[in-house]
């Protein structure tokens, strides 16, 4: 039994690091997530807090130390002016506006999460080409320097495979360290050890081909979500024109004398008639105006931009076949025509290009389209990215 669950626990390690998981890691150790769902709380606080009456009552009291009085009043500031309906339709936007913050900066670290997943697939099947030609290139440069040996090369053919193989050494060292710094930041964003990170071998299992109508951007939510309680912000202060009243009662006792009634009392705004704050009010109101039609304007812009280039990209690369294998197997045969010398040295390096060039360029076909098929994702709001697939 305790094999058994030492083979399954390693069976789960060596698991490949799915896109879906590595965002769902990433949603747990994420700053700007994080910072989103702080923000979210404080406006929540806000929001609790204008659900209630704006100002605590006030109670007084004071008696003589000297002689027989007695005073105790008590009064609560109310607004007649709707001030405080304002605020709480102000704090309850500003947490509408939160709420669709939150949703973005998730779906916003999804798309990235996403890209480097692709990334990273990227560099570690480059590197496998890049190994590929390496070992290739030993082989012709072993190959050649045997001709040489025997007498049946020429020194020319052996410098130029020891050239060939340089190249594809130094070809694959640049592979490794690209390789390393994706890995690197894969690890970082999801919080899985290098050595424990095992991931496909397709970067278009990244982004899966986006279907249905384009949800409601929750950046563009969140705008207007701002300037509608800018709005109410803006009452709020125009109220706040007329300072609250505070209403309350008394009660007084002197010697025999005893006198309970209400009271009222108000500040007179002659000099202050909180221009200041109206002004902020208004400032601040064009200014989520002003961000609202960007923000709209830029998703409308980039939701149509990258439909159309998903849906370009999309007719050429979907749909064709794996080159992988072909590829493969052309590199075995170039190998063994060297080798029984039905092709020069010059013949089977320039094959070799050619096919190395032919699998780069699959491979950046694949990853084109997963990154466009991601930030299309992200244009339209998709909770595709973050929901398993």
């Amino acid at each position: 039994m305790n094999g058994l669950l030492i083979w399954m626990l390693g069976y789960a390690l060596a698991a490949p690091l799915s896109p879906d998981e590595a965002v769902s890691l990433a949603l747990d150790r994420s700053v700007s997530v994080a910072e989103a769902e702080a923000d979210l709380e404080r406006s929540r606080g806000r929001a609790r807090a204008a659900g209630f009456l704006r100002n605590d009552p006030q109670v007084g009291a004071s008696w003589a130390v000297v002689g027989d009085q007695l005073e105790i009043s008590a009064s609560q500031r109310l607004s007649l002016t709707g001030e405080g309906l304002a605020e709480r339709r102000s704090a309850m936007a500003a947490l509408d506006a939160a709420e669709a913050r939150l949703r973005r900066a998730r779906v916003e670290l999804a798309a990235e999460v996403r890209v480097a997943w692709t990334l990273a697939v990227d560099a570690q099947q480059r590197v496998l080409l890049a190994e590929e030609a390496m070992d290739l290139a030993t082989l012709i440069r072993v190959g050649a320097e045997r001709r040489l040996e025997t007498g049946e090369g020429a020194l020319l053919d052996a410098r130029l495979a020891r050239v060939e193989e340089a190249e594809a050494i130094a070809t694959w060292m640049a592979g490794v360290s690209v390789e390393g710094d994706a890995l690197a930041e894969l690890a970082a964003i999801t919080g899985r050890p290098i050595g424990d990170i095992e991931l496909s071998d397709d970067p278009l299992h990244a982004a899966p081909a986006v279907t249905g109508d384009a949800a409601a951007r929750s950046d563009v939510a969140a705008a207007r979500h701002e300037m509608e309680a800018a709005q109410a912000a803006l009452r709020r202060e125009r109220a706040a024109t007329l300072p609250p009243v505070a209403i309350g009662a008394f009660f007084e006792q002197e010697g025999e004398e005893l006198r309970i009634g209400p009271s009222v009392r108000m500040t007179v705004p002659v000099w202050q008639r909180n221009s200041d704050g109206r002004a902020d009010a208004k400032a601040e109101l064009r200014q989520a105006d002003a961000r609202l039609t960007a923000v709209e304007l830029r998703a409308a812009s980039e939701t149509d931009s990258r439909r159309r280039v998903v849906d370009r990209l999309a007719t050429v690369v979907e749909g064709r076949y794996d080159v992988r294998e072909e590829a493969s197997a052309a590199l075995a045969s170039i190998a063994l025509g060297y080798e029984s010398g039905e092709l020069d040295l010059l013949t089977a390096a320039l094959l070799r290009r050619e096919i190395l060039d032919g699998q780069r360029a699959w491979l950046d076909g694949r990853r084109v389209l997963a990154r466009s098929r991601i930030d299309l994702m992200l244009a339209e709001d998709n909770p595709a990215l973050l929901e398993a697939q």
